[in-house]
């Protein structure tokens, strides 16, 4: 989303009073450009979630994600927090401040190895299934490709049948938001 969009978004919230939650697990694995500054900067009177994951950014074994949000929203969601669960081991979380206080360092080579395999899958998407469509991402772990002649939930059972799970773009949106020919293609697991 570009930073014009995302300012429209943040007034139309803050005017509606509609809270936003924001996915930007990903936004550090950008690779030509980096993207604009989150959408809850855009507006301070905007109800806004914003989600993020060491997890994708850093390795995905790390299971250590993170919400930035008022303060106010923050205790609402510890409060409500710490009657689920003991909390986050303290290894892990100390290893996510270490990797978030080195990230200048570690992202560049991480971006630059995600390009490369999204650059290899893109080449071999190409010579394997040429009746694929998609455009090469700008960043993130996968692809979104078109399938010609047959619905990604039928190209997923006979993935499946081989041992292979794909998930189609109808378990990304709601109600079948995606064409269901639109399937995801990941090329960076971790």
């Amino acid at each position: 989303m570009d930073a014009p969009t995302r300012q429209r978004v943040a007034d139309i919230a803050a005017r509606t009073r509609t809270t936003l939650v924001i996915d930007e697990t990903m936004a550090d694995l950008w690779y030509n450009a980096p993207p604009p500054p989150p959408l809850a900067s855009f507006n301070p009177d905007a109800a806004v979630l914003t989600i993020g994951s060491a997890g994708k950014s850093f390795w995905g074994g790390l299971r250590i994600g993170w919400i930035r949000a008022s303060a106010r929203t923050i205790a609402s969601l510890i409060q409500a927090r710490d009657s689920l669960d003991l909390g986050t081991p303290l290894l892990e979380q100390l290893a996510c401040c270490w990797l978030l206080e080195n990230a200048a360092t570690l992202l560049p080579p991480r971006r630059e190895m995600l390009k490369a395999r999204r650059d290899m899958c893109e080449t071999l998407m190409a010579e394997y299934f040429p009746r694929w469509r998609f455009s090469p991402p700008e960043g993130g772990l996968s692809f979104w490709v078109e399938l010609p002649d047959m619905l990604a939930t039928l190209f997923s059972a006979r993935a499946e049948s081989q041992g292979i799970h794909i998930g189609t773009g109808t378990r990304f949106g709601l109600e079948g938001a995606f064409d269901p020919l639109f399937t995801s293609a990941v090329y960076a697991a971790g």
